[in-house]
């Protein structure tokens, strides 16, 4: 047996710490002064003497020691003088000590599974993590050989299993779970084989069997979570998810899947958990298959498969989606039937959840009662958020980039309950631009859906922002069921033909367009104060229907106004304030010359309403009844003496107010006109623009600065 001295023995210093050039190690047999050699290496091959000199910085080369024979070392400086006398030095010690490491230093930790350590100690610590390439469980971690053996010997043990970051793991048969506080650390992969016997689950065989389930989490407590899982390429689909947690306690889970083609309950899984943290980043997943009965992927599913009808609660959800979509043939086929998170809890759950979703079929898909949901979604090919199967009391907040039906839609297909009460807060930017495979007939930033007569949707919240929107696009908000839900629709740009138009649909999907009068056949069910005939609706405020029994209801004033409004009965009750939320702001952009009553050259809109502010015309276009406020000034930069100028805010070609200060100086001098807040009612259609006001046919020139000479418009 051969030993390093320790590291303490591998440097002179003086009691300042210094360092001693040229001192020497001489080695004695034990109790004596006779000299006993050294070696320069473990394999003792190479003899260093008795006595060993350090370098200029008292450093002395790696020194080995025969374990045949105990040593006395005598530390001494370049004078001879001791520093340092060691009775016994035991090379058996410093092999143990040395037996982790190859280095020395901090390198040299004495630790061995085997021991028995006292609590608290760095060792007793140590046990509680594994590595599965070490004895005994022995994995090979190169991604071909199948560690399904070592790896699940190794979470048996009940200690933390160390994946490295960087080392695959390959598996064949599910991985189980079984001891309370254990689980996979680290956050290297685990790669799912697909070859015959192993996952090669052709279609859903059945919860959480064995040839579908990579890795299951069942009934224990505080388990832990921490990998990239993938699955194997084969050319068959392979119906298999990455993980499901079930019946735990403070599950902390934290995964990365990637390569799985269909997964009926989802990717990752989690079931009838309470407390914990379950974090999903699922990408690039899917298939183009229609061999199967049908195709759907989720990226994380809550509670599609719950234990005794027991729901998860309390637990917080972290999702990550990315490419998750089926091929053209199956898109077509099945529908795009593919989730980021799917909240499929039957009544309360109390979920919190954060989503971040792109290039998926639905972001956010609930059925449970009392969650909160932050959604981010880009380019969703069916919905940023939808609200089903009873969902109430929900508190949503999503901004959706992209969308192919809606940006969120509350469902009414619901065979047990309404989905009601819920508050989504949604910015919708691109209503239509993302191709959907069934070619839906309405598109909408916010919708009502469904069929059922028994359970509708009823009073919810919803306040929608609509901009930038795809010219298939056709509803800012579209109501199909439901009564008694209350929406406020701010969409700021055109959606198709119509602008911000607000719609309902009946059973055979047919409009009647109108806004804002309110005729109707009959009077059972009008709100009390509303009118059979007449204007008494205010213009940002429609009362979309009313119950008429067996009558219908028409909101009717003009068939072609921009944003009409259609509806038909039997919705009743749903109130929608059209507050199209109007706010241009626009600037002189270069300097320019004016003359005598031409129009002030506002060339910059700063706030993406090109469809209401024209840059080449200057000239502001209102599209929807309201009173908006308008403020502008401009600046110029040369004014004769006595000279007055300033500039006039023109309605439909009209004068309605001036602003034209006069330069008192004896010379010609910069001079500013300011509007003020002035407020002006206008109808769809109106046009408003700044025009320049002076008492000479100038020109005159005006300065380009976004500050000081701007226009801008804000609907009150």
């Amino acid at each position: 047996m051969a030993a390093e001295i320790l590291s303490d023995l591998s440097r002179a210093t003086d009691s300042n710490s210094d360092s001693l050039t040229g001192a020497t190690w001489n080695f004695y047999d034990v109790g004596t002064l006779t000299p006993r050699a050294v070696y320069s290496d473990a394999s003792l091959s190479t003899s260093l003497g008795a006595v060993v000199t350090a370098d200029s910085g008292g450093q002395f080369v790696p020194i080995y020691l025969d374990g045949s024979y105990e040593y006395r070392g005598i530390l001494k400086d370049f004078d001879g003088n001791t520093i340092k006398d060691i009775p016994k030095i035991n090379p058996a010690l410093s092999a143990l000590l040395a037996s982790t490491a190859s280095s020395k230093g901090a390198g040299l930790v004495g630790f061995s599974h085997a021991a028995t350590y006292a609590a608290s100690t760095v060792g007793k610590k140590l046990q509680q993590i594994v590595d599965p390439r070490d004895a005994p469980y022995n994995a090979a971690g190169d991604g071909a050989t199948d560690d399904y053996t070592p790896l699940a010997s190794a979470l048996a043990s009940g200690k933390k299993v160390w994946l490295e970051p960087g080392v695959t793991y390959a598996f064949g048969t599910q991985l189980a779970y079984s001891v309370d506080n254990s689980g996979f650390i680290g956050g290297g992969k685990l790669l799912m084989l697909t070859g015959t016997g192993e996952f090669d689950a052709a279609d859903y065989t059945g919860t959480y069997s064995t040839n579908r389930t990579g890795i299951l989490i069942d009934g224990i407590t505080n388990p832990v979570l921490d990998a990239i899982i993938e699955m194997e390429t084969n050319a068959s689909v392979r119906t298999c998810n990455a993980v499901t947690v079930v019946s735990c306690t403070n599950p902390n889970i934290k995964v990365e899947a990637y390569g799985f083609k269909e997964a009926k309950y989802g990717i990752v899984e989690a079931n009838s958990n309470t407390g914990g943290v379950i974090d999903a980043n699922v990408h690039d997943c899917g298939a183009d298959s229609t061999s199967l009965g049908s195709m759907q992927i989720t990226g994380l599913a809550v509670d599609g498969n719950r234990v005794g009808g027991v729901n998860s609660t309390g637990v917080r959800y972290f999702g990550r989606f990315k490419d998750i979509r089926l091929g053209a043939a199956a898109g077509a086929a099945y529908g795009e039937q593919t989730d980021g998170l799917n909240i499929q809890t039957v009544g309360y759950s109390g979920a919190i959840c954060d989503v971040i979703a792109e290039n998926v079929g639905e972001a956010f898909d609930c059925f449970g009662d009392h969650v909160i949901a932050n959604v981010n979604a880009k380019d969703v090919v069916n919905y940023g958020v939808k609200l089903i199967h009873g969902a109430s009391f929900c508190q949503v907040t999503a901004t959706v980039d992209g969308c192919g039906i809606y940006g969120a839609v509350i469902g009414s297909d619901s065979t047990t309950k309404s989905c009601n009460r819920n508050n989504i807060n949604l910015t919708v930017d691109g209503v239509g631009t993302v191709s959907n495979p069934t070619s839906p007939a309405n598109q909408a930033a916010f919708a009502t859906d469904g069929s059922s007569a028994a359970y509708q949707p009823t009073n919810n919240t919803i306040t929608v922002n609509g901009r930038t929107n795809g010219a298939t696009a056709t509803h800012a908000v579209l109501l199909e069921s439901g009564s008694g839900n209350l929406i406020e629709a701010d969409c700021t740009l055109s959606f198709g033909t119509q602008y911000g138009s607000i719609s309902t649909l009946s059973r055979a999907a047919t409009t009647t367009s109108g806004s804002p009068d309110l005729t109707s056949v009959n009077t059972n069910g009008l709100v009390a104060g509303q009118t059979v005939t007449g204007t008494g609706i205010p213009a940002d405020t429609v009362l979309v229907s009313v119950d008429t029994g067996a009558g219908t209801a028409v909101m009717s004033k003009n068939a072609t106004a921009s944003g009409a409004i259609t509806m038909s009965a039997p919705l009743y009750g749903n109130i929608i304030r059209r507050r199209q939320g109007t706010y241009i702001k626009a600037y002189i952009g270069t300097a320019t010359t004016v003359a005598q009553n031409a129009d002030v050259p506002f060339d910059t809109e700063l706030t993406d309403r090109t469809n209401e502010f024209n840059p080449s015309t200057y000239t502001a276009t209102v599209r929807c009844d309201g009173r908006y406020e308008v403020l502008a000034q401009a600046r110029c930069s040369s004014v004769p003496s006595l000279e007055q100028w300033g500039i006039a805010v023109y309605k439909n070609g009209s004068e309605v107010y001036r602003h034209t200060p006069i330069n008192g100086a004896a010379s010609a001098r910069e001079v500013w006109a300011q509007i003020p807040a002035i407020v002006l009612d206008c109808a769809a259609g109106d046009t408003i623009k700044c025009v320049c006001i002076a008492t000479s046919a100038g020109p005159f020139t005006v300065t380009n600065d976004r500050k000081y000479s701007f226009i801008q418009i804000r609907q009150i």
